[in-house]
């Protein structure tokens, strides 16, 4: 299945949600190894998630607290295409990682649009591209779109650097984001299971259907 831009979910931990997100077509399956989170997911885990299933994209994602042996430990447990990193990892450990790298920077607050092209400017070739995330300080894209210098300045961003759009994605607000700013693509979360096995996709499989691509 193709869609109208590249999806990126973040914590996939469950083979019910991997199967739905392979299903619908995401570029980019996520699996969270930040210990502090209640997502993260050990190497056992996504071996039994990806033996199952083929994506094209993996991606390893790490917090904070997170160091370049652990990354590259579990890195050479499993075949993964990409790690995220941390906003505030030190940039200096970047050529220690022998795999792609994609950078989340978060946005703290809105005025620090203004100053994120020389933020990622900094970044260079290191980086394979950016996820700029809202979501982790709770700014929503109707207050973002409010001041239309703010859609100017991210709009402007992506036209500078590969950029994945971490917001609250909705039916009401994808294809104004996509219409007005062009990213590489957006984020969304991966969901908890009801009970093993049986998770609810009311909403998400409406979003995904909304971004199927049309012939």
């Amino acid at each position: 299945m193709d869609l109208i831009t590249n999806v990126k979910v973040s914590g996939i931990n469950s083979l019910t949600d991997a199967r739905f997100f392979s299903g619908a077509g995401v570029q980019y399956a996520g699996f969270c190894f930040d210990k502090s989170s209640s997502r993260s997911v050990s190497t056992e885990q996504v071996f039994q998630i990806k033996d199952w299933l083929a994506f094209p994209s993996l991606v390893a994602e790490f917090g904070n607290n997170s160091t370049v042996d652990e990354i590259n430990n579990i890195l050479s447990k499993v075949d993964f295409d990409y790690v995220e990193l941390p906003d505030g990892f030190p940039i200096g450990a970047y050529p220690q990682i022998e795999i792609p790298i994609i950078q989340r920077i978060k946005v703290e607050h809105l005025s620090d649009i203004t100053e994120l092209e020389e933020l990622l400017s900094t970044f260079g070739p290191q980086v394979d591209y950016f996820i700029l995330d809202f979501r982790a300080c709770g700014f929503e894209w109707n207050v973002i779109e409010v001041d239309p210098s703010n859609i100017s300045m991210i709009k402007n961003l992506c036209s500078k650097f590969d950029i994945v759009i971490d917001v609250n994605i909705t039916l009401d607000n994808v294809e104004r984001i996509l219409e007005n700013i062009d990213p590489l693509g957006i984020e969304i979360q991966s969901g908890d299971e009801i009970k093993t096995g049986i998770r609810s996709f009311e909403g998400i499989a409406d979003l995904m259907e909304l971004l199927e691509k049309e012939y």
